[in-house]
């Protein structure tokens, strides 16, 4: 079996849980895995096989650490953010541009903790996907 394989066979991960904090601990090691390339890509490295013995922890999504990704996505939805995310990552995993969507003019927003914007920018994207000007 992998990771998901016993997620699914303990009843599913709660609505907090995070796809991207899973802890398989293992005769004194721990193994950090992120679900999601596996989950919207089905990139199996990222959903190892567990062992007997093993202990798989899921970490909750901190709300103060999440990514929201909407509009002309094909499946809008609200992310863990992980170091060395960036734009083009969050457009794969919401499987990619709609179509009709305007690829010269895509948002990106910060807020800081109290929901204020601290930055706004506009990027573009090549017809392949690619986000031009792609920040972390």
């Amino acid at each position: 079996f992998r990771v998901s394989d016993i997620i699914d066979l303990s009843g599913g991960a709660s609505t907090k849980a995070s796809k991207r904090s899973v802890t398989i601990f293992r005769k004194g090691n721990e193994i950090l895995i992120d679900l999601l390339p596996f989950y919207t890509n089905g990139d199996f490295n990222s959903n190892p096989y567990v062992r007997g013995g093993d202990v798989i922890r899921i970490g909750v999504q901190d709300a103060k650490n999440v990514i929201s990704c909407f509009g002309a996505v094909q499946r809008p939805g609200e992310f863990s953010f992980h170091e060395g995310d960036s734009i083009s990552n969050m457009i794969k995993y919401c499987f990619g541009f709609s179509a009709g969507a305007m690829l010269d003019s895509i948002e990106v927003v910060s807020l800081n903790i109290n929901g204020k914007i601290v930055e706004r920018y506009i990027c573009k994207a090549k017809n392949n996907g690619e986000i031009l000007n792609n920040k972390a």
